[in-house]
């Protein structure tokens, strides 16, 4: 069991689903859970390459990384082409942060004889 829980005194602080029996530790996991799951007619977040609608940006964004394999760039206020780790499948903006992932996720898993470049991507 999670030993980590809210704690009021002695007592674990748990946050009731409005809608179901499910428990949460946190009130943030339960309002997120309760949009997603219960109030799909508050789904505002809609998806520009398919149109699918979900309740947060953040899940949107989720959606989007892993369905269209693109990445929000808020600098830019777009999304772009998300480079993709061939480990584990993690997207990334640049060659840069792909190299950073990958020296510190991946050295000694495959040979990449320089990423910085684009070989072996």
């Amino acid at each position: 069991m999670h030993k980590n829980l809210h704690r009021k005194g002695d007592r674990a602080v748990t946050h009731a689903c409005n809608f179901c029996e499910k428990i949460f530790s946190r009130q943030t996991n339960r309002d997120s859970h309760e949009i997603q799951v219960h109030r799909v007619d508050e789904h505002n977040s809609i998806c520009q390459f398919c149109d699918a609608r979900y309740g947060t940006v953040q899940v949107l964004n989720a959606h989007v990384r892993r369905v269209h394999k693109k990445l929000w760039v808020a600098e830019k206020n777009e999304y772009i082409d998300a480079i993709l780790c061939k480990v584990c499948g993690k997207a990334f903006s640049t060659l840069e942060n792909l190299g950073k992932h990958t020296t510190e996720y991946h050295l000694g898993e495959m040979q990449f004889p320089n990423v910085m470049n684009g070989e072996n991507l």
